[in-house]
Parts: structure tokens; sequence; C-alpha cells
């Protein structure tokens, strides 16, 4: 009930598809493209993105860089077979903290994940998830974006 009640509140509910580039020979580098598209008061607000990762959950390097559309849409054939498409829900949640619903679309439809950023190490093994959240996935390689857009 508690989901439901987070999507009727209309808290900046929005679509992202994230297409992920062929990794490079190295394996700890990868970059994504990402569309995210927020409708905020009526308004239909899109930006895009070329993200780079290195590392791995918890604890990672990650650079978003804001590119042009028509940038986005050169890249986009590059990731065909490797696009994920989900609905985002940002909630609030205990100690100013803030959640991200991720509910996939397409041949992931009915898959829900939730995840908090935090500003340190520390302060992310402090946390402890409101039990909404169901299983800690973390470092299953499974639910991983990437891995999941393949």
């Amino acid at each position: 009930m508690r989901l439901l009640i987070a999507f009727l509140l209309g808290l900046i509910i929005g679509g992202v598809a994230m297409l992920y580039l062929p990794k490079p020979s190295r394996d700890d580098f990868g970059a994504q493209l990402k569309q995210q598209t927020a409708a905020l008061q009526a308004e239909i607000k899109s930006d895009c993105f070329l993200t780079v990762k290195s590392g791995n959950a918890p604890a990672r390097l990650e650079v978003e860089l804001p590119i042009a559309p028509d940038q986005f849409s050169g890249l986009w054939p590059l990731t065909e077979g490797r696009r994920v498409f989900k609905r985002r829900c940002r909630i609030p949640i205990a100690g100013g903290l803030t959640a991200e619903l991720d509910v996939y679309e397409g041949g992931r439809a009915g898959l829900q994940v939730v995840e908090v950023e935090f500003s340190s190490e520390s302060q992310a093994r402090l946390f402890t998830p409101p039990p909404w959240f169901g299983q800690e996935v973390t470092h299953d390689t499974r639910y991983a974006n990437a891995e999941l857009a393949g």
C-alpha cells in the first residue's frame, strides 16, 4: 500500500530510457546514454545525458554529462539490443534521503528496484532501509541496469 500512496502523491514521476553502449576492452568502465523525461505540473521536460561509470556498487565513480538531443539521436543506433525503459518515482525518506523507485517496462515489466544515493560509504553502512524496500540486491549483478539491458 505504501508504494501505491507514493505514486498517487505525484512525487516527480518520470520516464527514463537507459541505453548502454558496447563496453570497451577494459571491463571496469562502461558508458550509457540516458534520456530522462519528467512530468512536473503538466510541463514535460526531457534531458539527455552521456554517463560514464567505473567500479561497482555500492561505491563507484559516475560522471553524467549533458548532451544535446541530436547527439543522443546520433548515438541511439549504437545501443541496439542494450536498452532499458522504466518509470522513476522519487520518494523522500528518513534522514533527508531520497529513494528512487524504478518500475521497469517492456521485457522487464513487473520488476521494481529501489535505490538510494549516499554522500559517503559510512552513511550507506548506517542506513536502515524501510521494510517496503524488500530484498537487498546491491551486490547482485543480475539487477545492475547494464545487465538488465542485455
